[in-house]
């Protein structure tokens, strides 16, 4: 939208404003079960964890980077869960499934994996290499 009004009030005003920048991306709700024990071993690993990552209708349980993290299926069931999915990834989202079947309940391997992707796409199209180290306290455990 292009216009002359530098401080218009009312509606449009406030969707000028809003349109100036992305928002601020205020703290979430404080994840439970699984996916807190996830975003604490995230965080040993010293990787930038956003808990309850709101995008539009949906709630991302973790956000690790540019990775949505889905911990569970939609409280609403797999058809809204798959809904979630497609909305998602439609607006651009990578998304993973980290349930803790997929790790047979090895918080630490799931937050290992993670940490990689996530930091593989941070350099993704960039030239630049991505995360290759794992923390020395994690290698023999």
């Amino acid at each position: 939208m292009l216009t002359s009004l530098t401080g218009p009030p009312g509606l449009l005003g406030d969707y000028l404003r809003h349109a100036e920048g992305p928002r601020e991306a205020g703290p979430g709700a404080e994840p439970s079960g699984w996916a807190a024990d996830l975003a604490a071993e995230l965080k040993r690993l010293e990787v930038e964890v956003r808990p309850g990552y709101t995008v539009g209708p949906w709630t991302i349980d973790l956000c690790v980077g540019d990775v949505g993290v889905l911990c569970a299926v939609h409280p609403d069931g797999p058809d809204t869960h798959l809904e979630r999915q497609g909305a998602l990834h439609r607006a651009g989202w990578h998304l993973i499934d980290a349930f803790p079947s997929r790790w047979d309940g090895d918080v630490r391997r799931a937050a290992l994996e993670i940490a990689v992707l996530a930091d593989g796409r941070r350099g993704a199209g960039t030239g630049q290499p991505g995360w290759t180290a794992i923390p020395e306290a994690y290698r023999h455990r």
